[in-house]
């Protein structure tokens, strides 16, 4: 007699952290496992809404009494997708704007100095650094590369730094950005280090956890580091792949882990 048996379907899962973005606290997290097609395409940093069903399941074995919630999502809502194309109405309000200013293409610096004058009104002067700080947010965004004639490629990502003495207003053009769009981000110098600003990876009971700080969530947009001079230099080195190539650098073990 031959019996007939059905071999398991098994879908792909993916296990993520979620993090409160009013709060952007480590300890208050929520595990959330995505199923079939909802775990492809999830990308760190996003903002992303998550209907699921929640369970609570036993952390480090049954004996241990520890209890741990998860999430099983249903279905992922990613808000700041639908941000990255330029609508036909952006560019018709750009032309506009172009047109008065530039004189209808006599006079284009011209567009440039409205621009400047427009940006971070509560800073006085600095017309140059305000034009410098212009130029890094346009080039956010996508990091498409045009060829050149010899099949070279260029890239569109600017890396700058504001210098000076105390005093100048540095902090606020820092801080401007996040003011334009809600996914550059702003981080202080002073009170984080390489590690907490760019990904450290820590084992746990649930395995290995991916920690990423703000670099990372700064997706296709500007990242600000005020007082950078104050993260041990080298630990700065770790901000290389993102600066150079465009992309998350590479995760880094917490200390004492293998």
């Amino acid at each position: 007699k031959v019996l007939r048996y059905r071999l398991p379907k098994y879908r792909p899962a993916l296990r993520v952290e979620l993090m409160d973005v009013d709060t952007y606290e480590d300890i208050d997290t929520l595990q959330v496992v995505f199923l079939g097609e909802e775990s492809k395409g999830v990308k760190v940093g996003e903002r992303v809404t998550v209907r699921g069903k929640m369970y609570v399941l036993p952390s480090g074995g049954k004996k241990s009494g520890l209890l741990y919630h998860v999430l099983y999502a249903h279905t992922a809502r990613y808000e700041d997708r639908e941000t990255y194309e330029i609508t036909r109405q952006d560019i018709e309000r750009v032309d506009r704007f172009v047109k008065i200013t530039s004189k209808n293409g006599v006079d284009e610096d011209a567009t440039i100095e409205w621009l400047v004058k427009m940006y971070a009104p509560d800073v006085i002067s600095l017309e140059f650094a305000k034009e410098a700080m212009l130029y890094l947010e346009a080039s956010a965004g996508p990091d498409t590369v045009s060829k050149r004639k010899h099949g070279s490629r260029r890239r569109r990502r600017l890396i700058g730094g504001l210098v000076g003495t105390p005093g100048q207003g540095k902090t606020m053009l820092l801080e401007t950005p996040q003011k334009h769009d809600k996914r550059n981000r702003y981080a202080s110098g002073q009170s984080s280090t390489g590690k907490t600003l760019t990904a450290v990876a820590t084992k746990e009971a649930e395995g290995v956890v991916l920690r990423v700080g703000e670099l990372s969530r700064a997706k296709e947009a500007v990242f600000c580091v005020n007082e950078f001079g104050r993260i041990p230099l080298e630990e700065q080195a770790l901000f290389l792949d993102a600066a150079e190539e465009g992309d998350r650098p590479r995760e880094h073990r917490a200390p004492g882990e293998g």
